[in-house]
């Protein structure tokens, strides 16, 4: 392997003049200090044939890096993948590689990036390296988890772990507070500025905004309850009368079945076991439930919505000619026991219609003003038209009291929340009196709204339960 002199790894030239470009090799060295202490990469893997530094790729990276150094690209992406090279090749520079406890893995640069087992990605701005200034200054490493990563994390951890969590991080810990340090070092240097102002839907405001609504939207997607997807397998012998009526382009029904197994009793015994198959999945997504005591009001939000989505996918799969075949089957060998319990063993008439009206509170609920919510006094707004609307619908709607209880709670965590938020961003011990009593005086409204619309919750409460 080549290396470069450690002036140029930090992408110091001798004597550079400042139209001189910077080496490949300078890129590609400093590449590989990176990839050895994000991704753990070792000589050995990145010299294995397929990876980046092996004989046949050697060129196409530093062209790679090249481009990076010399033109506008902005991006670079390395990938690590597991490999067998055991298939390829029992023996490597000569020696049998023998047991490995860590997998073998191969590292490719790309101008785009895959989800692998991990990447590393490297930006910079849209111009030439400079030479005179070290490589550091001028490239953001990004080091984002793969396949590889998030498995050994649930292993330890003993739970699943997705992307979704670690890209919430990145904006929760990273992203958000930098652009936040950042617009307050900018605003303490506008005097004509209020702190307080925030009302703007464009510039820094808005843009707060966005990002929050970005971070929650992550939250939601790691913390939703998962409803089973369905998909109802179908017999080999409708399979076939299904593609024979496609590729005829006719409307396939039960006199394309052979007339002979209808009165196959192993063929319809068949059938009728994998119609109680159908019945059991159907039934993971009817019964699903969640504890409301537990989690977010997102989530309970989200679970109502995410089901009667489910349920309505379930009854436009019941409705396809594969399924209306195949109980149409049972029906002229006179199983009538299958198909008229049907519909009561699934459950899934008496569910839709207990999620519809469940979703009339649900559908259209403003919690993601309240959580994405810039400013106190947009706080207090919000928090207003979650009760007009929980309020109002919880008068017409049959959903459960004892749901509703637990559901005010978590909107009251989720107030709590977004609050301290604000204030933290304000530093309130380095305010000044005025500003300490314009805020303050804010937050008092924020709770006077909210113990006013308790009481309202509280009389609704009562007279639904009368």
């Amino acid at each position: 392997m080549e290396v470069v002199s450690p002036r140029a790894a930090n992408g110091h030239a001798a004597s550079p003049s400042l139209s001189s470009v910077i080496s490949p090799d300078a890129i590609l060295q400093h590449l590989v200090h990176v990839l050895e202490v994000t991704l753990g990469a070792s000589v050995e893997d990145l010299e294995r044939p397929g990876s980046l530094l092996s004989s046949p790729r050697k060129h196409d990276t530093l062209q790679r890096c090249r481009r990076f150094a010399s033109e506008a690209q902005v991006a670079l992406y390395v990938s690590k993948d597991f490999v067998d090279f055991e298939k390829e090749n029992k023996e490597v520079n000569g020696k049998d590689r023998g047991f490995c406890q860590n997998p073998p893995c191969r590292y490719t640069v790309a101008p785009d990036i895959s989800f692998s087992a991990a990447s590393v990605a490297l930006i910079k701005r849209p111009q030439p390296i400079n030479p005179l200034v070290p490589l550091a200054a001028q490239i953001q490493v990004i080091n984002l988890p793969g396949l590889a990563t998030l498995n050994a994390t649930a292993s330890n951890e003993g739970r699943p772990v997705s992307a979704f969590e670690t890209l919430h991080s990145f904006i929760h810990f990273a992203l958000s507070p930098y652009f936040n340090a950042y617009a307050k070092d900018q605003e303490s240097l506008g005097a004509s500025k209020n702190r307080l102002d925030t009302d703007n839907k464009g510039g820094v405001p808005g843009t707060k905004r966005k990002i929050a609504e970005l971070e929650r939207s992550l939250l939601h997607l790691q913390q939703n309850t998962e409803i089973p997807e369905l998909h109802l397998p179908l017999p080999d012998v409708v399979q076939d009368a299904l593609d024979t009526a496609r590729a005829r382009n006719a409307k396939p029904t039960v006199d394309t079945i052979p007339q002979e197994l209808l009165s196959d009793s192993r063929f319809l015994n068949d059938v009728q076991n994998m119609v109680n198959l159908w019945i059991k999945s159907i039934q993971a997504i009817t019964k699903s439930s969640r504890d409301p005591e537990r989690g977010s009001a997102a989530q309970e939000i989200n679970f109502w919505l995410s089901l009667e989505s489910a349920l309505e996918d379930v009854e436009a799969q019941l409705r396809s000619d594969g399924v209306q075949i195949t109980m149409e089957i049972l029906q002229r060998a006179k199983r009538f026991q299958a198909t008229l319990s049907f519909s009561a063993d699934t459950g899934l008439k008496d569910a839709s219609e207990k999620v519809q009206k469940y979703n009339q509170l649900m559908r259209d609920f403003p919690l993601d003003e309240l959580l994405a919510a810039t400013s106190l006094q947009k706080v207090d707004e919000s928090l207003m038209s979650v009760f007009v609307h929980f309020n109002r619908k919880l008068r017409i709607c049959p959903y459960p009291i004892a749901r509703a209880l637990p559901l005010v709670t978590a909107i009251s965590a989720d107030l709590d929340t977004r609050i301290q938020s604000l204030l933290r961003e304000q530093k309130v011990m380095h305010l000044d009196f005025i500003s300490f009593s314009a805020l303050m005086d804010q937050a008092n409204t924020i709770w006077s709204t909210w113990d006013e619309n308790i009481r309202e919750f509280t009389n609704v409460a009562r007279e639904v339960t009368r």
